[in-house]
């Protein structure tokens, strides 16, 4: 435990920046008596108490890193290293300089002050720890498949593994969701699907997924195998109708989608760290829409064909193979509105508690980048985001999507507002507990993506350039509540933290330029806490300027002067 020069040295405006709460990950960052490998939020009367007891039992002025929050408050500007120096730690494995610094490096990414409402540790909802077993997903499939009718309108489902296989209850009639039984005196009865599968015959379902993909980029050998689009759009649906969904994000999807070109992209890898995925200089899944992006996918026809078959087949087809038949469209900077209008309704009828974490974000995404301003649809994807066993399933790039989808949509209604307040209160836990120099996130902090294969991925952590576009969202609409400042802070530390230690190919040039220039835009607005963030940021010149382009420091220059005003976000 720390006391005598320590506690001298951080005085009374220490103290005062204790207010608020205390967020606490890892057992060896201890505070009194409290440790668990869950996160919690402890008050601040609580920490205090804790403080004077331990305090009170000290027989001695040495003090361990295992078990005190004081190396990271000697980090945190209020005692040099030359004093950490002088206070040797005592705790094993961790005797001289070298060790007490790493401890306290520990400590300061683990141990967080700010000012958002205490949460209960026991009100945490329970987290997946593999994103769902074989059991509940054998549960979730029969369920999506035979769903219950219960009397006046309610339709009984499953939500999906990830927040917990748990039974849900839709009204035809009322268009109300909940998860408490109607009534627990009526009975349900098996709701049977009224479409029988397609059959297909010929060339169509003779050919393998590759071949369709080489026959498709081939105008000849479509004529003389007479695969007309009406054809070929009969075999994409099929396939999206059979496929049952166990990955969480694309990458499975995309080895049966013959519309995607899939082997362009693969030319694109190997030519250095810029060509893979998320990047933004290759054929990222949600890079920037270029005229070479498009090329990776069918031509329109064939789009048009699959809009009109799929439309009359929703019923069969799973929601999350919905989200990636549409994601195609969008990818493919095709514009079906009336299929999207139709899906939109489809999913709102009861279905969005059965996606995953990476298919709900993307859904919206896809209606942002398309422009198609479906209010139903996101006020209740916002809703179905709120609810704190969703949120805090919520990896990295889910966020980033959600973010992207509705600053595009804008502030107006009151699910917007809220969502954002929920966002911006349960990301920095994926920030602040977790090593910068790591590009996944611990096992017991987000659980992993696991595919059809067996494979398993572990989530990607925040990189610089992913908080850049959340933060530009948040000031975009000019969200400047409690929460979405402290997130802020949480996000220029990580910055910070990220651009000292990260390797350098979890960075992109610039990042934190463009960082500091979205920071400047909430000084612009009036943010209270946005200047002295700023000032954190300039703080640190050198790592801002590093690899950062002429036109974004001059950006920050005139931003920073209020010589000019935000320019407008692009998707």
């Amino acid at each position: 435990m720390l006391v005598g020069p320590f506690l001298a040295a951080l005085g009374t405006s220490a103290a005062i920046s204790m207010s608020g709460i205390l967020r606490l990950n890892h057992p060896r960052v201890q505070v009194g008596r409290v440790s668990s490998w869950e996160p919690f939020l402890l008050r601040r009367r609580e920490v205090q108490r804790n403080q004077k007891e331990q305090l009170r039992d000290a027989g001695s002025y040495t003090w361990s890193c295992a078990g005190s929050i004081a190396p990271a408050i000697c980090l945190a500007r209020c005692v040099r290293r030359s004093r950490l120096e002088r206070n040797s730690c005592v705790g094993p494995g961790c005797r001289n300089l070298r060790g007490a610094l790493a401890a306290a490096r520990r400590s300061l990414s683990s141990v967080r002050l700010g000012r958002s409402s205490p949460t209960a540790a026991e009100d945490l909802p329970a987290m997946s720890t593999d994103g769902g077993g074989e059991e509940e997903f054998q549960e979730y499939w029969e369920w999506f498949q035979k769903p219950r009718a219960w009397p006046d309108g309610w339709i009984e489902r499953r939500t999906h593994p990830q927040v917990g296989v748990l039974p849900y209850w839709y009204n035809t009639e009322t268009q109300q969701t909940c998860f408490d039984p109607p009534s627990s005196s009526q009975s349900s009865k098996e709701l049977h699907q009224t479409e029988e599968p397609l059959e297909m015959e010929g060339p169509a379902a003779d050919l393998s997924i590759k071949e369709l993909r080489q026959k498709l980029q081939d105008p000849d050998e479509l004529r003389r195998l007479q695969l007309s689009d009406d054809i070929l759009a009969r075999r994409a649906v099929w396939e999206y109708e059979m496929f049952i969904p166990r990955v969480l994000s694309w990458h499975d999807y995309q080895y049966n989608t013959f519309w995607f070109f899939i082997e362009d992209r693969e030319k694109g890898k190997g030519k250095g760290k810029g060509g893979g995925r998320g990047s933004g200089k290759g054929y990222g899944y949600f890079a920037a829409e270029t005229e070479k992006n498009k090329k990776m996918f069918a031509h329109q026809g064939f789009f048009e064909a699959v809009a009109k078959v799929a439309s009359q087949r929703l019923e069969r087809i799973h929601p999350i193979n919905l989200v990636y038949l549409l994601w195609t469209f969008t990818r493919a900077g095709v514009r079906a509105q009336t299929f999207f209008d139709q899906a939109a309704d489809h999913f709102c009828n009861g279905l969005l508690p059965s996606l995953d974490r990476c298919g709900l974000g993307t859904l919206v995404w896809c209606y942002a980048r398309q422009r198609f301003r479906h209010h139903r649809l996101f006020d209740e994807a916002a809703k179905e985001l709120q609810r704190t066993v969703r949120v805090r399933s919520l990896a990295p790039r889910n966020f980033q999507n959600t973010m992207i989808a509705y600053r595009w949509y804008g502030m107006g209604r009151g699910t917007t507002r809220s969502l954002i307040d929920k966002l911006a209160a349960w990301l920095p836990r994926l920030l602040d507990d977790h090593d910068e120099r790591r590009p996944k996130l611990r096992p017991d902090v987000m659980f992993s993506y696991t595919c059809k294969d067996g494979a398993v991925v572990p989530a990607d952590s925040f990189r610089i350039s992913g908080l850049s576009v959340i933060a530009r969202g948040f000031v975009h609409l000019d969200a400047s509540t409690e929460p979405v400042e402290a997130c802020l802070a949480s996000m220029t530390d990580y910055v910070l933290r990220s651009a000292r230690r990260s390797p350098a190919w979890m960075r992109t040039d610039g990042d934190v330029a463009v960082f500091m220039t979205v920071v400047a835009e909430a000084v612009v607005k009036g943010w209270p806490t946005a200047p002295d963030l700023l000032a954190e940021l300039e703080a640190e010149l050198p790592l801002v300027r590093r690899g950062a382009k002429e036109r974004e420091w001059e950006s920050q220059d005139r931003l920073a002067e209020g010589q000019v005003q935000p320019p407008p976000p692009s998707l």
